[in-house]
Order: C-alpha cells, then structure tokens, then sequence
C-alpha cells in the first residue's frame, strides 16, 4: 500500500505529498544547538509504503508504520554551535537525504458529533517513533564560503551521522509528530465511517 496512492484523496484535503513544504523546521540537540531550515521541501514520499494501520474501535486507538525507501530534505539552513566535538556556523542551502527511514506513529482518539449528525475523528497529539540507516548531509556556504573548512566539517558529519541522528532524534521526531497531526487534522474533517472505507 503507497502513501501517495491511498491517502491523496481529494475528500481529505491532505495538503501534497510530493513535495510537502514546510516554512520553517526547528532542530536542537541536549548540547544547546540549534539548526534552522527554512522553506523546506521533503521530497519522496512517493517511495512510501504502509506497512500496517491497526485500529482498536474499542480503545479508540490507531498505531501505524511505514517505511520512505528515500527522503530527501531541502531548504536555507542557519546554524551557529557545535554538533559533537566540532564547531559549526554557516547559512545557505542544505541537503539531507535518508535512505530506508521507518516510522511508527499512535494516537488516542474520541467521536465527536457534528451538525449533520456524522461522527468525526478527534485525534489526541501522537506519539512517533523512527529509525534511519543512512543519512547523508550537504551543507553550502559553512564558515562563510570556506571550503577546506567546509569539506572537512561535511565529510565529519556524514562519517558520524548515526551520533549525530541520536543527538538530534527527540526533535526530529518533534517534528515528524508535527507533520502527520497536520495530515491528520486534515483527514477529520471527514466523517470517521468514510476514513477507511
């Protein structure tokens, strides 16, 4: 089952897929640093599959996993700080591609009861979970143009991208929370029955 395939319907009103745009994504690390990118564009969700939806009707609980064979992410990034052990400032474009991302999202949801007597979804803020295994990082213009310092600083973080994917999880899947309750809050404005027809 595609992403793309099953959830464009136009009765949701889901905003498009490939590219999602996003103005703004906020990323900081237990360290005191911060990464800003601006206008952002996630690429590939074409390549997502749906591996299981799973819908408690008793407990009012939805649980899902998917897996985005490639993302690519692209903005204007600004960051002043440190990633690990290295110092790193610069602004102008960026690049993250991730290969192989798994996401397992779950919320809580209640019934509510609208003027034309159909029951629609509530759904409570969800939980994400996610795993990657490869994520690569194109950065221009660090240090101010700088280029042996720039390629050396872009080649330390594509050789500790796992360390550095764990220092940033917790707002990174902040973020992926962010983006399906938007998916979501679209979705609800459909009657709960038509959802999973």
């Amino acid at each position: 089952m595609h992403v793309t395939d099953d959830l464009r319907d136009n009765n949701f009103k889901i905003p498009s897929l490939s590219p999602l745009y996003v103005s703004q994504i906020v990323l900081q690390t237990n360290r005191d640093l911060t990464i800003k990118l601006h206008n952002v564009y996630i690429k590939g969700f074409e390549t997502t599959t749906i591996q299981s939806i799973n819908i408690d009707l008793k407990k009012r609980y939805i649980n899902g996993k998917f897996n985005v064979k490639f993302l690519i992410i692209e903005g204007q990034y600004d960051v002043d700080g440190r990633i690990l052990i290295l110092p790193i400032k610069g602004k102008g474009p960026a690049t993250v591609s991730c290969e192989n991302l798994n996401i397992n999202f779950s919320f809580d949801y209640t019934l509510v009861k609208h003027k034309d007597g159909k029951d629609y979804m509530k759904p409570s803020p969800p939980t994400v979970e996610y795993t990657v295994e490869k994520i690569h990082f194109k950065l221009d213009n660090l240090f101010n143009g700088d280029k042996t310092l720039a390629d050396r600083t872009v080649e330390f973080l594509n050789e500790h991208s796992k360390e550095i994917n764990e220092d940033f999880s917790s707002s990174i899947a902040e973020t992926a929370a962010a983006i399906i309750t938007n998916i979501l809050n679209n979705m609800v404005q459909v009657p709960f029955d038509e959802i999973f027809d």
